[in-house]
């Protein structure tokens, strides 16, 4: 009954406050102004994640981290208790205590600004921006190895098989124009056509971006890895390489899954080979899409023919001269990532 109270009391005020100019629809948007502004991260966050389409299982994990560290910083934050302050000290927090990347609180935060975007938060409320809060990006060089650190990489020796096959497949992402570790896993027999691997990015393929065709010219480091770690299952539909075959084709969670750990064994076994060539970087697999960019880049290779590579579908060049460059091109240009 006090509620209701409540309510109608504020109902009197926003009635006088609009006087000769009462509209139904200037008292709704009067009554319900800053009504967002109450609503907290938490909620807003379980709302989005089961907007998302069940296929989108790498976003809705992507939110769902966001959510826990956002959480973990300041469990009963809203809309009205994230400011420019709040922002700047939860970066500080996600760098110093927690030791995350700006490559991850910049993920975390462009999740905590769709949240948003989506509550449609008034302009003097919404504290990201130019001249307000910027959201952090990690510099790409500083994720490249120079080539002379990638003829230390390929001349590594070990015994531990599985040590072994992860640097060869480091190896083969840095050849093959620094594939997505989840397109690699998802390329099938058919994208294989003499020694070119042609495919449509992942990336670009779940979201409303126009889907962008990569080439892939192999030379003959990146030919024989294809040969030895090829799945023996050679059927058109099947997949290039044996990680997914035993995940159920349409369960996009355990395909996801499985892709990840991929890339968690890959990364954890190219620390093992950074350390032993005495390389003082966290090696993961984004170095070797990066280097294969800055190696390029540094050999004076067209940026345009870099971007149409790598699949890049934001950069409006690229689909200028995506089909420009010849297969000799591509090969030509790519020679400069051998090590001699």
């Amino acid at each position: 009954m006090e509620f209701i109270k409540e309510l109608a009391a504020k109902a009197q005020i926003v009635v006088k406050e609009l006087g000769d100019l009462f509209t139904f629809s200037l008292f709704e948007a009067s009554y319900l102004k800053n009504r967002a502004l109450k609503g907290t991260i938490e909620r807003a966050f379980d709302d989005y994640i089961e907007s998302l389409l069940s296929t989108d299982v790498g976003n809705k994990n992507m939110y769902k981290r966001a959510k826990v560290s956002i959480l973990k910083y300041d469990p009963k934050c809203t809309f009205a208790t994230v400011d420019v302050a709040w922002l700047k000290k939860y970066e500080l927090w996600m760098l110093k205590t927690e030791k995350n990347s700006v490559s991850t609180v910049g993920m975390y935060l462009r999740c905590l600004r769709r949240l948003f975007n989506v509550a449609k938060i008034q302009k003097e409320a919404y504290p990201f921006g130019r001249d307000k809060y910027v959201i952090p990006t990690a510099t790409a060089n500083k994720r490249a190895l120079d080539i002379e650190d990638i003829k230390a990489i390929m001349t590594f020796e070990t015994e531990n098989e599985t040590t072994r096959r992860c640097r060869d497949l480091w190896i083969f992402i840095y050849f093959s124009n620094g594939l997505n570790v989840a397109d690699l896993c998802r390329l099938l027999n058919k994208n294989l056509s003499g020694d070119e691997i042609t495919f449509m990015r992942k990336k670009t393929q779940s979201t409303q971006r126009k889907e962008v065709k990569v080439t892939v010219p192999l030379n003959e480091v990146s030919t024989a890895l294809l040969h030895k770690y090829r799945n023996a299952d050679r059927d058109h539909e099947s997949y290039l390489f044996p990680f997914l075959c035993k995940v159920p084709e349409n369960d996009e969670e355990a395909i996801v899954k499985e892709i990840s750990n991929v890339v968690w064994l890959i990364n954890k076994h190219m620390k093992i080979v950074a350390e032993s060539v005495g390389i003082r970087k966290d090696v993961t697999t984004i170095y070797a899409r990066h280097s294969f960019a800055t190696i390029l880049s540094k050999s004076g290779v067209a940026l345009e023919m870099i971007s149409a590579m790598l699949g890049h579908s934001s950069i409006k060049t690229t689909e200028i001269y995506l089909s420009g460059f010849t297969s000799e091109e591509k090969k030509k240009a790519t020679s400069v990532l051998m090590p001699k």
